[in-house]
Formats: C-alpha cells, structure tokens, sequence
C-alpha cells in the first residue's frame, strides 16, 4: 500500500479534488477526498477509485452522511443528517431514502416506517 496526498494518482476519474490516503495495487483504498468545486468532503474505502463500503460525506451546507456506499452511491444502512436538524436513520437504494426508516425531528417528533422513493409512505 502507498501514501499519497494532494495529487491524485493516474487514472483517478475525480478531478478538481485533493486526496489524501491510500493506494492498493495503484487504486484508491481508503482515505479522504474534498471536492473543490462544491467544497464536499467524504472520507472513507473505496472500490475501483468509487466511494464504497463505509463512509462519511459532509456537504459544504452542512448536511452530513455516515454509512454504506455502492459505486459512489448511498446503498444500504446510513445515517442523514440535515442542516436544520433532521436525522434519517435507516435503509437508503440508490442514494434515496427507501425501505424502513426512522426520521427525527428536532421538536422531538419522528416518523417511524417504510419510506419509498425519499417519501414516507407509512
């Protein structure tokens, strides 16, 4: 395995970001990457240069992911944090909310249940 930071290294498909972690056999393993143009962070594996496995992405608007990833995508269990203090906990396919899922309302309410397509269906 292989330290690097700052420059990628060749044949990393994300461009305008810093990087700073490991390779393994000339791939991305683990570590971080801040996207310089939105100013995201994510930190955690890769597969095939793709954030997979567990992680974590921070939105520059403060909302905030921990969890599963699939080819760059939010794919199994997770948590989501908004901003203004919403937290999902649960099951999420193809980056959207989908499956059983808690939502957690700053007020204390929550809303308990399936939720498909990003919306609670009960």
């Amino acid at each position: 395995m292989t330290q690097f930071t700052e420059t990628p290294p060749e044949g990393i498909a994300l461009l305008n970001a810093r990087f700073k972690g490991t390779l393994c056999e000339g791939k991305l393993y683990r570590g971080t990457v801040i996207l310089e143009d939105s100013g995201d962070t994510y930190e955690g594996t890769f597969e095939n240069n793709e954030f997979h496995g567990n992680g974590t992405y921070i939105w520059a608007n403060g909302d905030r992911y921990e969890g599963d990833f699939v080819d760059r995508k939010r794919n199994g269990k997770g948590i989501f944090t908004w901003a203004n203090g919403n937290r999902y906990a649960g099951d999420f396919v193809d980056g959207r909310i989908e499956g059983f899922g808690i939502l957690f309302l700053p007020n204390g309410d929550y809303r308990e249940g399936r939720w498909r397509n990003s919306q609670f269906v009960g």
